[in-house]
């Protein structure tokens, strides 16, 4: 069974007619998660560029 993508669990949650605050937690959870995980990556990124754009100083 394929995992849910987040705007799958949001159409889910909006058509719900009765709020289940458990399910939207755990939602909210996944969904800071997973900004926690791309901000991790665009980090490692900007570090990533940091490094290269030093290489570029050095050979200049």
């Amino acid at each position: 069974m394929s995992e849910q993508s987040p705007e799958q669990k949001m159409d889910n949650l909006n058509k719900s007619s009765a709020s289940d605050n458990s399910s939207e937690k755990e939602f909210l959870d996944q969904l800071r998660h997973s900004i926690d995980s791309v901000d991790c990556d665009i980090q490692t990124l900007i570090n990533n560029r940091a490094k290269l754009a030093q290489q570029v100083a050095t050979v200049k």
